[in-house]
C-alpha cells in the first residue's frame, strides 16, 4: 500500500542546486521516517531512491543553470556511475528537468506531490511564457499484472527544451485509448521511458502518454463541472499494438480547452470525494494553444491518485 504522502509548494531558481534543494524538501530527505534517501551525492548532484517498491535510482545533475540533467538507473555504485539507464543513450543523450528561463535568482513557483514511491513536480513558467512544466519519477499505478520495472521517468530532451510542453504530442484521442502505435523515435519529446519494457526485455523501454484531447469546436465554458481524465502511459517493444501499462499518480487532464472562459492556470477545485486539485496550462514555451487541455494536479492524499 502506498503511504508517505507529502505535498509541498515552494520556489526554485535558474541557479545550480536549486532543484535539488526543493526535491530534498519534498522527499523529506533526512527526516524521521522518510521514504526516500539520497544514495549518493556530489557537488550539485544527487541520487535518489525509494526505500520501498521497485527501488530504481534517479540521478539528478543540478550543476547547470536553467536545466538539471536527469536519468534513471537500475543500479548505481556512485553518483556518476550506473547500469541499466533509462532512457538509454541511444534513445536520448540529454534528458532534462527545466528550472527557469533565466540563469539568475528569479523565483519560479513549484508544486510537488510525493508518496513513498513516486513524485511529480509542476514548475510554473519553467521555460518561458505563462505555461507550466510537468515532470515525474517513480513507480506508477500499474495496469499490467506482474509488470516489473514499471518505474517511469518523464523529462524533455535538451534539443527540445524550448518546445516540448506536456500537452504536446502523445495520442490525442478524445478518450484514453490505445488502439495501435509505435514507440516514439529516439530523441522524441513525446518519450516517457520505463525502467523495463512491458514485454520483459532487459533494456529500457520508451513509451508515450495518452490523454484526453480538448476540442475547441465543443467549448466547455460555463459548464458547471470540470471533467478530468487520468493520464495513462503505454509502452511496448515487441508487440505491434501498444500496451497501456500504468496510470500516472496525481496527474489528470481536463476535457476543457485552455481558451475556455472562466478557467485559468492556478485555479484550485475539489471533486465530489473531497480531493483537491490545482490547474496548470502545461505548455512550457508560450501561452497554451486553444486546443490544449489543462493539467490538473491532485494535491490531497486521496486513493484515486495513489500509486
Amino acid at each position: 500500500m502506498t503511504t508517505g504522502f507529502r505535498t509541498v509548494t515552494g520556489t526554485i531558481t535558474g541557479q545550480a542546486g536549486s532543484l535539488i534543494t526543493f526535491v530534498d524538501t519534498l522527499l523529506d530527505i533526512g527526516g524521521v521516517g522518510a521514504y526516500w534517501v539520497k544514495e549518493f551525492t556530489g557537488t550539485n548532484k544527487a541520487v535518489y531512491r525509494s526505500t520501498v517498491g521497485e527501488r530504481y535510482y534517479l540521478r539528478v545533475d543540478d550543476s547547470a543553470a536553467q536545466v538539471a540533467g536527469v536519468r534513471g538507473y537500475a543500479s548505481m555504485s556512485d553518483v556518476d556511475t550506473g547500469t541499466g539507464s533509462f532512457p538509454e543513450a541511444a534513445q536520448q543523450t540529454n534528458w532534462n528537468w527545466r528550472k527557469s528561463n533565466t540563469a539568475d535568482t528569479t523565483t519560479r513557483t513549484v508544486v510537488g506531490v510525493a508518496t513513498d514511491r513516486f513524485f511529480v513536480l509542476l514548475v510554473a513558467g519553467g521555460w518561458s511564457g505563462t505555461g507550466h512544466d510537468i515532470v515525474f519519477f517513480g513507480e506508477p499505478k500499474k495496469l499490467v499484472p506482474g509488470d516489473g520495472g514499471a518505474t517511469v521517468l518523464r523529462a524533455v530532451p535538451l534539443a527540445a527544451i524550448a518546445g516540448a510542453g506536456f500537452t504536446s504530442g502523445g495520442i490525442t484521442s478524445s478518450l484514453l485509448s490505445l488502439d495501435s502505435y509505435t514507440p516514439p523515435a529516439a530523441n522524441s519529446n513525446q518519450m516517457m521511458p520505463f525502467a523495463r519494457s512491458a514485454d520483459g526485455a532487459s533494456s529500457a523501454a520508451a513509451g508515450v502518454y495518452i490523454r484526453a484531447n480538448g476540442n475547441t469546436s465543443n467549448p466547455y465554458s460555463g459548464y458547471p463541472v470540470l471533467q478530468c481524465w487520468p493520464v495513462v502511459a503505454g509502452s511496448s517493444i515487441s508487440v505491434a499494438n501498444g500496451i497501456p501499462r500504468a496510470i500516472i499518480p496525481f496527474l489528470f487532464v481536463t476535457q476543457l480547452a485552455s481558451n475556455d472562459a472562466g478557467v485559468n492556470s492556478g485555479d484550485t477545485f475539489s471533486d465530489a470525494s473531497g480531493a483537491t486539485y490545482v490547474l496548470a496550462a502545461a505548455n512550457g514555451t508560450s501561452a497554451p494553444a486553444a486546443n490544449h487541455t489543462f493539467a490538473a494536479l491532485m494535491t490531497s492524499d486521496h486513493e484515486t491518485g495513489l500509486a
